[in-house]
C-alpha cells in the first residue's frame, strides 16, 4: 500500500502540467485550430457549452494550435472558437456520446469577432483517435428497441463478438444457473471468446462488478442511463482488472428544464403462446409481470436558491413484480420399477453388485443378472425404497420425459438512483450518485414441498441487495491544470434460503444436525436418467460482499502528445456463510446406474432407480464448517499511463502502460488453508511461519503494455489496428477454489465409488456425522483438500485486431475487420489426488493415499491453461437521422481452449489431468456465426415529416408511429458426449468412445434423435474416452423480437406514448442442447427450450 500511496501523490503533484483527463465514462472533443492557409493559431478560445445544463467549459490552443477538453458528460453541446482578428465560429448541436473521443478543427477567417459563421453538425462518424473495439448504445436505441424486461444489457449482444451466456445466446440475458443472476437483469456476456468471469460493468467510472459472480451489483433503470458502451478488444491503458468485454454506463443528470417520465408495463399469459414442450391441451402456465415507475430530473429549487445552470438533480425508480411457471419435462419411475420390475426398462438387464466376482477368463469383474430383472423384496433398502416411492406417478405411458411440472415462481425488484450535479464555480464541477438495486426471488422445488426435486438449482427464497455510491470532484486550477477525484462505495447482499420439505421419509434419514437451525431437513439427491429428490441446495448461503474505490486521473497536453495517468485503488470484502456449490450442510447422494450393470458388457444394463432401491448411493458428500462463517479480504491495485500522439491530422498513436496487483485474498481469522504437493502437508495461515495468505504469493508481473493506431489516408477511410496485453484476477484464486472451506475448518467429505465393486456405501447409514476435526492420516478417503499453487498468476490475454472503416454517408460507415485474442495462464484445477486408471479400490491407489489416506481429492488450482479466438467481424451502422437507425453486423469466429469451463467455483476440471492436450477443442461458448440486426424507423408521417403532415383526422391517425427490431441468429453451440460412472475406475467421468463407421448425426435429425447414441460406446474397462470436447454442435438459433409505439403529443412539453412490444413473434422454438450421456433414458433427446415461445407485452408512457 505504501508504494501505491506514493505513486499517487506523485500524480497529484504533477499540477503545473496542463491536463486531458481519463475519466471512462466521460467524452472529449480534441483538434485544431489553423486559419485559410493551414497555419495553426496559438492562444484561440475554445468554449464548451452544454446546451441542457448551460455549463461551460474554457480552453485555449497550444502554440501548435491544438486544444482538447475533457470531462464532458455525454449530450449535445455548443463549441465555439474566437481569436482577435478572425471571425467566430460556432458548432451547435455537437452531440458527444460515452467515452467518446471526438475531433473538431476550426478554419478561422479573417474578420471581426462580431461577424459569426454558425454551423449544426454532429461529431464525424469515423473512429478517428483509437483503436479500439467496441459499441456505443444510445439512449435512443435504449428507449426504442424491444427489451423485454427493460433489461438494457440486453442490447449489449448487439455489438460484434458479443452473446448471452444462457445457450439462447438472445436477448435473455439471465442464464438462471447462479443465484445471483436469478435477481432479473445478470451481466452474462462473453466477448470475442472470452470468460463471462472477465468481464467488468463500470457506471459513472466506478466498478459496479459484483466480485464472485461477475454480475451488477446495480442494475440502472432504462430511465436512469444516459447511454452506455461495450469495449470488447483493446480499450485504452485506463482499463485494467478485465479480459473480456468492459460496459461503460453513463447514468442521466438533470438539465435546466424540467423532464420526467410515468411508465407501466403488462404482461400475461393470456398474450404469450404455449411453451413448445407443453403438454397438448393442457393450460397455460400462469405469467403476469407488472413494470412500473418513473423519473424526475430539473434545477434544484429551493426557497432562496434557484439551481439553473448550477446545481441540477435526477431520480428514478422502477418496481418490478412477476409471477411465472415455467414447465419442465422430467423423467420418474414407473408404477413397476418402484416394486423392484425393471423388466423392459433397460435393454439388457439389471444385475446385482453384490455378486461381483473375479472373471475367472481374466479382465473386468463380472455379475450375475437378476432373475426376471426384478429386485426381490427382502434386498430392498427401507430408506431407498421409500425415496424411490416418493415420486409422482409418469403422465404419460412413456419411460423418458414421461413427466411435466410447472413450478410457480414470484420475483420482485425495486431499484432506483438518486444523482445531484453541482457547478461549484467556474473551476469546480462536483456530482454524487446512490442507487439501490433489491431483488427477491421465491425458486419452487421440482415437484412441492413435500418430496422437493432439484432441477431448479436455487429453490427457496432467495435475495440479492445491491447498493452503489459514488461522488467525483472536477477542479480547474488554472487554464491548463485539471484534477478530477472519485471515491465509490459499493455493497452487494445475498442469501439463499432453503425450504424445509414435509414427507415424513427425509425425518428416518440419520445424520442430520437438529441443533442447527440453518441446517436443512433433507439432503440433495442426484439422479442420473431421472429427475432429482430433496432439498435443491442443501445449506442456505448468505453473503455480504463490499468494496471501496478510489480514484485519480491527471494527463498533460503538449504539442501534438495528449498524456493521461492515473490511479484506481479497489478495497474489496466478502464475508459468506455457505459451502460450497453442490456440497450440502446436511449431504447429497448421487445415484447412477453403475451399481446394477453387468460390469463386463455395461451398455444397456443398470438403472438408477433400482440401484436406489438396493439403497446403494455412487456419490455421498457431506460439508460442515465448524466456524460458521468467513470474512474475506483482498486489495487491487491499477496504475496506468497513456499517450494519445497525433503524428499528423491523419494518424495518431495511441501508446500506453497498465500495471496492476491484485493481492491475494486473506481471512480474518486465518480460516485459510493451503496444500504443499511435494510434502503432502497442508499450510494454515499464521501458523508455523505459513503466511496469511497461506504462503500464495502476489503476482507483481501484471505489467501490459498496450499500442493501437488510426491512420486516416483519405477523408472517408480509416485503418485502425491496436495490440493490448490485458490481466485478470479471474475472480481472484482465493474465492474460486474456496480454500476457507476445507479440514481443519470445514470437513466435506466426499466418498466416490467406481460402481464396479461391491457397494460400500448404504442409504440407511445415512450420513456420518462431525464435530472434530478429522485425522486424515486415518482411512477411509472420505474428505476433501484443496490447494493453489504459490506462484499463481493472473490471467493474462493479449488482444490484438485491424480493421478498416468507411464512412459510406455522413450518417452511414461500414467497418470490417480481424479480432482475436490469445490466453495463457488460465485457470484449471485438477485433482491431484485422483489414481490413474486402473483395477482395484481406487482409495488405495490414491497419489497421497499413503500418507493421507483419509482424504478422496485435492482440487489444485493452478493457472496453467490456454484459449485462443479470432474472428472476423464486419458491421453497417446507421446514426439516427431522417427518422431511421440501423445496427447490423455479422461475426465468423472460432474460439479454442482446454479450460472446459468458465473459470467459476473450483475452476474448469480436465477429463485427465495428466493429459491437458486431450481437452484442446473448441471452447463451449464457440459461436462460429452470428448476424445481428437493429433497426428503429419513424414511419414518416405527421408534422415534419413528409406525407400526412396536415390536420385532418386521417393525418392524425398515422402520425408519430415507429416501429423497432432486433433479430439475432447464430450456429449451435458445441457439447460433449459422456458416459455415466467411471470407466477408468479413477472416480472422474469420462468422456464416450466413437464407434468408427457409425454416423453420429441421424439421417433425420430432429429433437427426438438429434445425434445418434448408436454411434459412440462406453470406453473400456480402465481407460478414458477418445472423443474428443465438444465434438457435436446443438441446434441454430434464430429469433426476431419487434415493437410498434406511438407518441400522442398533447403538446410540444407533454407526450403519451403506447408501445407493443413481441419477442420472438415467429414463435420459433429455440432449443437447447441436447441430454448428452450415453446409456441412460432420453439420451440424444432435446426436452428444453432456452428462451420463450412468443410473448407480448403492451406499454404507457408519459413524459414531459
Amino acid at each position: 500500500m505504501s508504494k501505491a500511496s506514493c505513486l499517487v501523490y506523485l500524480f497529484l503533484a504533477a499540477g503545473e502540467l496542463s491536463v486531458s483527463l481519463a475519466q471512462v465514462e466521460r467524452a472529449s472533443i480534441v483538434g485544431n485550430v489553423v486559419d485559410t492557409s493551414g497555419a495553426a493559431i496559438s492562444g484561440a478560445h475554445i468554449v464548451v457549452t452544454n446546451e441542457e445544463t448551460n455549463t461551460t467549459q474554457n480552453v485555449v490552443t497550444d502554440s501548435a494550435g491544438a486544444y482538447t477538453v475533457a470531462n464532458l458528460i455525454p449530450g449535445r453541446y455548443t463549441v465555439t472558437s474566437t481569436n482577435p482578428g478572425f471571425r467566430t465560429f460556432t458548432y451547435h448541436g455537437f452531440e458527444l456520446q460515452v467515452s467518446q473521443q471526438a475531433r473538431l478543427d476550426f478554419t478561422m477567417e479573417l474578420g471581426a469577432l462580431q461577424q459569426t459563421i454558425e454551423v449544426s453538425s454532429s461529431p464525424p462518424a469515423l473512429q478517428t483517435e483509437n483503436a479500439a473495439v467496441g459499441q456505443v448504445i444510445s439512449n435512443a436505441a435504449v428507449s426504442s428497441l424491444p427489451l423485454n424486461g427493460r433489461n438494457f444489457v440486453q442490447l449489449a449482444i448487439l455489438a460484434p463478438g458479443v452473446s448471452g451466456l444462457d445457450y439462447a445466446q438472445t436477448a435473455t440475458i439471465n442464464s438462471g444457473t447462479r443465484p445471483d443472476e436469478l435477481r432479473p437483469g445478470g451481466t452474462a456476456l462473453q466477448a470475442n471468446g472470452a470468460s463471462n468471469y472477465s468481464n467488468q460493468v463500470l457506471l459513472d467510472g466506478i466498478d459496479d462488478t459484483e466480485m464472485i459472480s461477475h454480475t451488477f451489483v446495480v442494475r440502472p433503470s432504462v430511465d436512469g442511463i444516459q447511454e452506455f458502451k461495450v469495449l470488447t478488444n483493446n480499450p485504452g491503458a485506463e482499463y485494467g482488472r478485465a479480459a473480456g468485454a468492459v460496459v461503460v454506463v453513463t447514468s442521466k443528470s438533470g438539465t435546466n428544464q424540467f423532464h420526467g417520465s410515468l411508465f407501466e408495463y403488462l404482461r400475461n399469459d393470456k398474450l404469450d403462446a404455449r411453451n413448445f414442450f407443453a403438454l397438448a391441451g393442457g393450460p397455460k402456465p400462469p405469467y403476469k409481470l407488472n413494470q412500473y415507475g418513473g423519473s424526475l430530473g430539473g434545477p434544484v429549487m429551493l426557497p432562496h436558491y434557484n439551481g439553473r445552470d448550477r446545481t441540477f438533480f435526477f431520480v428514478d425508480y422502477e418496481g418490478y413484480r412477476e409471477v411465472f411457471g415455467s414447465p419442465l419435462v422430467v423423467t420418474v419411475p414407473t408404477a413397476a420399477e418402484r416394486t423392484g420390475n425393471f423388466q423392459g426398462i433397460t435393454t439388457n438387464g439389471i444385475f446385482d453388485p453384490l455378486t461381483t466376482r473375479a472373471n475367472p477368463n481374466g479382465g473386468v469383474a463380472i455379475r450375475t443378472r437378476f432373475a426376471g430383472d426384478t429386485i426381490p423384496a427382502n434386498r430392498f433398502d427401507p430408506i431407498g425404497a421409500a425415496l424411490a416411492n416418493l415420486y409422482p406417478l409418469p403422465q404419460t405411458s412413456a419411460l423418458v420425459n414421461n413427466y411435466t411440472t410447472t413450478p410457480i415462481k414470484r420475483s420482485s425488484v425495486h431499484r432506483g438512483d438518486i444523482r445531484v450535479d453541482d457547478q461549484l464555480s467556474s473551476q469546480d464541477n462536483l456530482f454524487v450518485r446512490y442507487s439501490i438495486d433489491w431483488g427477491s426471488i421465491q425458486m419452487p422445488n421440482t415437484f412441492n414441498n413435500d418430496i422437493g426435486g432439484n432441477e431448479n438449482s436455487f429453490a427457496g427464497f432467495d435475495a440479492a441487495h445491491g447498493h452503489s455510491l459514488v461522488g467525483a470532484w472536477t477542479h480547474i486550477f488554472s487554464p491548463g491544470v485539471v484534477g478530477d477525484f472519485r471515491y465509490g462505495y459499493t455493497q452487494y447482499d445475498m442469501s439463499l434460503i432453503t425450504p424445509t420439505l414435509s414427507n415424513p421419509v427425509w425425518g428416518r434419514i440419520p445424520g442430520r444436525d437438529t441443533s442447527n437451525p440453518l441446517e436443512p431437513n433433507a439432503p440433495i439427491i442426484g439422479m442420473t436418467g431421472y429427475a432429482g429428490l430433496g432439498a435443491p441446495r442443501s445449506e442456505p448461503l448468505i453473503r455480504n460482499e463490499y468494496m471501496h474505490e478510489a480514484i485519480a486521473n491527471l494527463g498533460i497536453l503538449r504539442g501534438n502528445h495528449s498524456l493521461k495517468f492515473g490511479t484506481d485503488l479497489h478495497f474489496r470484502g466478502v464475508g459468506e456463510t455457505a459451502s460450497p456449490p453442490s456440497e450440502s450442510l446436511f449431504g447429497r447422494w448421487n445415484f447412477d446406474p453403475s451399481y446394477t450393470r453387468n460390469t463386463a458388457a455395461p451398455g444397456g444394463t443398470g438403472d438408477a432407480i433400482a440401484t436406489m432401491i438396493l439403497g446403494y448411493p455412487l456419490v455421498l458428500h457431506r460439508d460442515v464448517f465448524l466456524p460458521g462463517s468467513a470474512s474475506l479480504r483482498t486489495d487491487e491495485l491499477d496504475f496506468y499511463v497513456r499517450d494519445d500522439w497525433r503524428i499528423s491530422r491523419t494518424l495518431t498513436l495511441n501508446l500506453g502502460l497498465h500495471y496492476e496487483i491484485n493481492t491475494p485474498f486473506t481471512e480474518a481469522h486465518n480460516y485459510w488453508a493451503n496444500f504443499n504437493p511435494v510434502t503432502g502437508q497442508q499450510l494454515l495461515a499464521g501458523k508455523n511461519g505459513v503466511s496469511a495468505t497461506a504462503n500464495i504469493n502476489t503476482d507483481y508481473r501484471a505489467i501490459g503494455p498496450r499500442v493501437a493506431f488510426a491512420w486516416q489516408p483519405t477523408p472517408k477511410t480509416v485503418l485502425r489496428g491496436g495490440y493490448g496485453l490485458f490481466y485478470d484476477p479471474q475472480g481472484n484464486a482465493g474465492t474460486n477454489i474456496r480454500q476457507e472451506r476445507q479440514p481443519p475448518f470445514d470437513f466435506i467429505l466426499n466418498i466416490s465409488e467406481s460402481g464396479n465393486d461391491v457397494p460400500s456405501l448404504f442409504v440407511s447409514q445415512g450420513f456420518p456425522v462431525v464435530t472434530t476435526a478429522p485425522n486424515l492420516a486415518q482411512g477411509p478417503a472420505v474428505y476433501a483438500l484443496k490447494g493453489v499453487t504459490p506462484n499463481f498468476r493472473n490471467a493474462q490475454v493479449q488482444q490484438f485486431n485491424v480493421s478498416v472503416q468507411r464512412e459510406l454517408t455522413k450518417d452511414l460507415t461500414f467497418t470490417v475487420g480481424f479480432v482475436g485474442s490469445a490466453g495463457a495462464h488460465l485457470s484449471w484445477a485438477p485433482n491431484i489426488n485422483q489414481p490413474n486408471p486402473g483395477p482395484g479400490a481406487i482409495d488405495p491407489r490414491r497419489q497421497y493415499a499413503a500418507i493421507l489416506p483419509g482424504v478422496s481429492a485435492i482440487t489444485w488450482l493452478e493457472s496453467a491453461e490456454n484459449s485462443f479466438f479470432s474472428s472476423m467481424q464486419t458491421s453497417v451502422e446507421k446514426r439516427m437521422g431522417k427518422g431511421l437507425y440501423l445496427l447490423a453486423n455479422w461475426t465468423w469466429a472460432h474460439g479454442f481452449d482446454n479450460i472446459g469451463g468458465d473459470g467459476g467455483v473450483n475452476g474448469p476440471v480436465p477429463q485427465d489431468p495428466t493429459n491437458r492436450r486431450a481437452d484442446w477443442a473448441s471452447s463451449n461458448s464457440d459461436i462460429r456465426h452470428r448476424v445481428n440486426l437493429a433497426a428503429n424507423y419513424q414511419l414518416p408521417f405527421g408534422p415534419g415529416r413528409p406525407f400526412a403532415n396536415g390536420t385532418s383526422v386521417g393525418s392524425y391517425l398515422v402520425r408519430d408511429w415507429q416501429v423497432g427490431a432486433i433479430w439475432v441468429s447464430q450456429t449451435g453451440l458445441p457439447y460433449t458426449i459422456t458416459v455415466p460412472g467411471s470407466p477408468s475406475n479413477t472416480g472422474a467421468s469420462s468422456r464416450a468412445n466413437p464407434v468408427f463407421g457409425v454416423s453420429p448425426t441421424p439421417a433425420n435429425q430432429s429433437i427426438a434423435e438429434w445425434f445418434n447414441p448408436a454411434a459412440f460406446t462406453t470406453p473400456p474397462a480402465f481407460t478414458w474416452g477418445t472423443l474428443g470436447r465438444n465434438s457435436l454442435n446443438g441446434p441454430a438459433i434464430f429469433n426476431l423480437d419487434t415493437t410498434i409505439s406511438r407518441n400522442f403529443r398533447f403538446s410540444e412539453r407533454y407526450n403519451l406514448a403506447f408501445r407493443w412490444e413481441m419477442f420472438n413473434i415467429a414463435n420459433h422454438p429455440q432449443f437447447g442442447l441436447p441430454n448428452a450421456t450415453i446409456g441412460v433414458g432420453g439420451a440424444g433427446t432435446i426436452t428444453t427450450t432456452q428462451r420463450s415461445n412468443r410473448q407480448m407485452q403492451v406499454a404507457l408512457r408519459f413524459g414531459f
